[in-house]
Protein backbone atom coordinates (compact mmCIF):
# COMPACT_ATOMS: atom_id res chain seq x y z
CA UNK A 1 0.00 0.00 0.00
CA UNK A 2 1.34 3.44 -0.74
CA UNK A 3 1.61 6.11 1.21
CA UNK A 4 -1.12 8.29 -0.63
CA UNK A 5 -3.31 5.45 -0.26
CA UNK A 6 -2.90 5.09 3.54
CA UNK A 7 -3.93 8.59 4.16
CA UNK A 8 -6.94 8.47 1.83
CA UNK A 9 -8.24 5.18 3.68
CA UNK A 10 -7.92 6.87 6.97
CA UNK A 11 -9.10 10.40 6.11
CA UNK A 12 -11.39 9.63 2.61
CA UNK A 13 -10.06 10.97 -0.59
CA UNK A 14 -10.42 14.80 -0.64
CA UNK A 15 -13.16 16.34 -3.35
CA UNK A 16 -13.05 19.76 -4.54
CA UNK A 17 -15.29 22.11 -3.61
CA UNK A 18 -17.92 23.56 -6.12
CA UNK A 19 -18.80 26.71 -5.90
CA UNK A 20 -22.43 27.63 -7.10
CA UNK A 21 -22.89 28.41 -10.16
CA UNK A 22 -24.20 32.11 -10.89
CA UNK A 23 -25.97 32.84 -14.09
CA UNK A 24 -24.22 35.32 -16.26
CA UNK A 25 -27.71 37.51 -16.70
CA UNK A 26 -28.03 37.83 -12.55
CA UNK A 27 -30.70 39.72 -11.76
CA UNK A 28 -29.75 41.33 -8.83
CA UNK A 29 -31.16 45.24 -10.24
CA UNK A 30 -28.35 47.97 -10.90
CA UNK A 31 -27.67 50.46 -8.12
CA UNK A 32 -30.29 53.41 -9.06
CA UNK A 33 -33.47 51.03 -9.64
CA UNK A 34 -32.40 49.30 -5.82
CA UNK A 35 -31.85 52.72 -4.10
CA UNK A 36 -35.66 53.48 -6.24
CA UNK A 37 -37.34 50.37 -4.76
CA UNK A 38 -35.62 50.34 -1.04
CA UNK A 39 -36.60 53.11 0.06
CA UNK A 40 -40.07 55.19 -0.59
CA UNK A 41 -39.40 58.76 0.27
CA UNK A 42 -42.89 59.89 -0.53
CA UNK A 43 -44.62 60.22 3.09
CA UNK A 44 -48.33 58.53 2.80
CA UNK A 45 -51.04 60.81 1.55
CA UNK A 46 -53.38 59.76 4.28
CA UNK A 47 -51.06 60.11 7.37
CA UNK A 48 -54.22 60.48 9.21
CA UNK A 49 -55.29 57.31 9.36
CA UNK A 50 -52.06 55.27 9.72
CA UNK A 51 -51.79 53.03 13.41
CA UNK A 52 -48.32 53.42 14.07
CA UNK A 53 -47.63 53.28 17.76
CA UNK A 54 -44.56 55.11 17.39
CA UNK A 55 -45.92 57.71 16.15
CA UNK A 56 -48.34 57.38 18.40
CA UNK A 57 -46.72 57.53 21.06
CA UNK A 58 -44.25 60.92 20.07
CA UNK A 59 -47.39 62.63 19.52
CA UNK A 60 -48.67 61.52 22.72
CA UNK A 61 -45.65 64.15 24.20
CA UNK A 62 -45.98 67.13 22.24
CA UNK A 63 -49.45 66.79 20.66
CA UNK A 64 -51.53 69.24 22.87
CA UNK A 65 -48.35 71.75 23.27
CA UNK A 66 -48.36 71.89 19.48
CA UNK A 67 -51.82 72.39 18.71
CA UNK A 68 -51.73 74.98 21.83
CA UNK A 69 -48.70 76.83 19.89
CA UNK A 70 -50.49 76.25 16.53
CA UNK A 71 -53.66 78.10 17.78
CA UNK A 72 -51.27 81.02 19.16
CA UNK A 73 -49.00 81.13 16.29
CA UNK A 74 -51.41 80.47 13.28
CA UNK A 75 -48.41 78.27 11.90
CA UNK A 76 -45.02 76.67 12.55
CA UNK A 77 -41.97 77.16 10.47
CA UNK A 78 -38.85 74.63 10.32
CA UNK A 79 -36.37 74.15 7.47
CA UNK A 80 -34.29 70.24 7.96
CA UNK A 81 -31.33 68.16 5.54
CA UNK A 82 -30.77 65.10 6.57
CA UNK A 83 -28.23 62.49 5.09
CA UNK A 84 -24.68 61.93 5.48
CA UNK A 85 -25.04 59.32 8.42
CA UNK A 86 -27.11 62.95 10.43
CA UNK A 87 -30.41 64.86 10.61
CA UNK A 88 -31.24 68.85 11.59
CA UNK A 89 -34.42 70.13 11.65
CA UNK A 90 -34.54 73.87 12.75
CA UNK A 91 -37.67 75.74 13.77
CA UNK A 92 -38.08 79.37 13.45
CA UNK A 93 -38.26 81.22 16.80
CA UNK A 94 -38.21 77.94 19.13
CA UNK A 95 -38.66 78.19 22.73
CA UNK A 96 -37.82 76.76 25.71
CA UNK A 97 -39.60 73.71 25.63
CA UNK A 98 -36.87 71.38 24.63
CA UNK A 99 -38.68 68.27 25.11
CA UNK A 100 -41.58 69.27 22.65
CA UNK A 101 -39.24 70.43 20.11
CA UNK A 102 -36.98 67.13 19.76
CA UNK A 103 -39.98 65.21 20.10
CA UNK A 104 -41.58 66.94 17.42
CA UNK A 105 -37.97 66.55 15.71
CA UNK A 106 -37.87 62.93 15.49
CA UNK A 107 -41.91 62.62 14.60
CA UNK A 108 -41.26 64.98 11.90
CA UNK A 109 -38.17 62.91 10.58
CA UNK A 110 -40.16 59.11 10.82
CA UNK A 111 -43.54 61.16 9.09
CA UNK A 112 -41.76 62.93 6.09
CA UNK A 113 -39.19 60.12 5.90
CA UNK A 114 -36.12 62.49 6.26
CA UNK A 115 -32.99 60.37 5.25
CA UNK A 116 -30.12 60.49 7.65
CA UNK A 117 -27.79 57.53 6.19
CA UNK A 118 -24.92 58.62 3.78
CA UNK A 119 -25.52 58.23 0.91
CA UNK A 120 -28.73 60.45 0.48
CA UNK A 121 -29.20 64.54 1.22
CA UNK A 122 -32.47 65.76 1.49
CA UNK A 123 -32.86 69.37 2.27
CA UNK A 124 -36.29 71.15 2.89
CA UNK A 125 -38.63 73.16 4.57
CA UNK A 126 -42.23 73.51 5.84
CA UNK A 127 -45.02 74.69 8.13
CA UNK A 128 -47.26 73.12 10.80
CA UNK A 129 -50.87 74.40 10.51
CA UNK A 130 -54.01 74.10 11.70
CA UNK A 131 -57.19 73.66 9.13
CA UNK A 132 -60.43 71.87 9.56
CA UNK A 133 -59.73 70.98 13.35
CA UNK A 134 -56.45 69.00 11.74
CA UNK A 135 -52.87 69.28 12.43
CA UNK A 136 -51.27 69.41 8.40
CA UNK A 137 -47.89 69.92 7.42
CA UNK A 138 -47.24 71.85 3.91
CA UNK A 139 -43.34 71.09 2.85
CA UNK A 140 -41.00 70.93 0.02
CA UNK A 141 -37.65 68.82 -0.45
CA UNK A 142 -35.12 68.15 -2.71
CA UNK A 143 -33.73 64.73 -2.80
CA UNK A 144 -30.00 64.08 -3.99
CA UNK A 145 -28.02 60.54 -4.16
CA UNK A 146 -24.32 60.85 -4.02
CA UNK A 147 -23.22 57.82 -6.79
CA UNK A 148 -19.56 58.74 -5.90
CA UNK A 149 -16.58 60.11 -3.99
CA UNK A 150 -13.90 62.15 -5.70
CA UNK A 151 -11.00 61.71 -3.60
CA UNK A 152 -8.72 64.29 -5.37
CA UNK A 153 -11.09 67.04 -5.16
CA UNK A 154 -12.94 65.74 -1.73
CA UNK A 155 -16.58 66.21 -3.50
CA UNK A 156 -19.22 64.38 -3.41
CA UNK A 157 -20.39 62.81 -6.88
CA UNK A 158 -24.30 63.37 -7.08
CA UNK A 159 -26.86 62.04 -9.50
CA UNK A 160 -30.25 63.46 -10.24
CA UNK A 161 -31.80 65.98 -7.86
CA UNK A 162 -35.44 64.92 -6.93
CA UNK A 163 -37.98 67.22 -5.52
CA UNK A 164 -40.35 65.88 -3.04
CA UNK A 165 -43.61 67.23 -1.78
CA UNK A 166 -45.38 70.29 -1.91
CA UNK A 167 -48.70 68.97 -1.07
CA UNK A 168 -50.89 69.47 2.61
CA UNK A 169 -49.94 65.96 4.49
CA UNK A 170 -52.19 65.58 7.34
CA UNK A 171 -51.16 64.58 10.87
CA UNK A 172 -53.84 64.42 13.07
CA UNK A 173 -57.17 65.54 14.59
CA UNK A 174 -57.02 68.75 17.31
CA UNK A 175 -60.23 67.11 18.98
CA UNK A 176 -59.44 64.81 22.00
Amino acid sequence: MSFNDFWKRIFGEKKPEQQPETPINSNEPDFESEFESDYDYEPEPDTLNRIDPYTLKLEAIFKDWLIDKLRDNNALDFSFEGGGDEGFITFENPTDETEMYNSLDEYLFYILKIPTVGECYMNGSGTLYIADNIVKVKYSSTLNQSYDYNEETDEIIYGEKVTLGGGDLELFSTHV
